[in-house]
């Protein structure tokens, strides 16, 4: 299986992705975020008021954990203050990170926008 190709496109126009997946413990969220690295062009769409679709950017991946207390009372959240870290890579590539993905064990299908999801960024 692949990423499916309206999230590539998301992907290569610097839009954030993310899959929610089991906790280490029922009192925590965990999900992989998946970030475009931004580049030059990215800051000239912006300022001219498009999107610039780049094909192989360099993505940032997280596999952190967020404690459903913080996220219920709206606390803000920080490193080891209601979130862990585990795992972090970046990566060249839509390639690359579909690999990425698959040696994590994360599902391909469980991608979708960060935005859809209830992980905190």
């Amino acid at each position: 299986m692949h990423i499916p190709v309206s999230l590539i496109e998301a992907l290569r126009l610097g839009t954030p992705l993310a899959a929610e997946i089991p906790a280490s413990n029922p009192e925590r969220l965990a999900g992989v975020i998946i970030l475009s690295k931004r580049e030059i062009k990215d800051y000239q769409a912006r300022d001219e008021g498009w999107k610039a679709r780049i094909p192989d950017r360099t993505f940032f991946v997280y596999w952190r954990e967020y404690s459903r207390h913080y996220i219920e009372n709206n606390w803000d959240i920080a490193p080891d203050e209601g979130m862990w870290e585990l795992k972090r890579a970046e990566v060249v590539g839509e390639q690359a990170l579909e690999q990425l993905l698959n040696e994590w064990g994360i599902p391909l299908e469980t991608l979708t926008y960060l935005w859809k999801t209830d992980i905190p960024e």
